[in-house]
């Protein structure tokens, strides 16, 4: 089994223990491969440093000429962490409020996938109202959390990471 890391950044996800089940593990950086060593004894034959392969890929296969909004305001991506130690959540509802009224920008709220896991029905609803045409997206649940079409039609990203 090959495991492909996913993720950006610098943080040491928990799901690194895992790695010793893998036949061959590979990483975005010289940093991962002395950490899997390190911190969770891999051997080094089965590490490998291979780039940011989602971003690579998805470099090739962007969507080129996709506009979210039909007007010239900036968009700003504002993209909250599913990990509660890391996540601004928690004042997500105030970031979103505050940026729909001020006027000046367009918003697509698009928390980690992960974030929606546990929320009801309810909690789900709530979030939708927020939305408002031509203005403000929110997004809990398609393809464009993972495929970063966001991240490429946006003029500003705004994440906990």
């Amino acid at each position: 089994m090959i495991h492909f890391r996913h993720g950006a950044g610098d943080r040491a996800p928990s799901s690194e223990r895992r790695l010793k089940a893998f036949d061959l593990i590979v990483v975005p950086g010289e940093k991962d491969v002395e950490r899997a060593i390190k911190r969770h004894h891999v051997d080094p034959s089965r590490v490998r440093v291979g780039g940011y392969v989602k971003l690579d890929y998805l470099r090739h296969h962007a969507r080129v000429g996709a506009r979210l909004f039909d007007n010239d305001r900036p968009t700003i991506l504002y993209n909250p962490h599913f990990d509660h130690a890391l996540s601004s959540m928690d004042v997500a509802r105030t970031v979103v409020e505050t940026i729909r009224t001020d006027g000046r920008y367009n918003l697509v709220f698009a928390p980690h996938i992960r974030v929606a896991e546990d929320m009801t029905a309810h909690d789900r609803a709530s979030w939708y109202a927020m939305a408002e045409p031509g203005h403000v997206i929110v997004d809990l649940e398609s393809d464009r959390l993972i495929d970063m079409s966001y991240v490429h039609m946006a003029d500003i990203y705004l994440g906990d990471m």
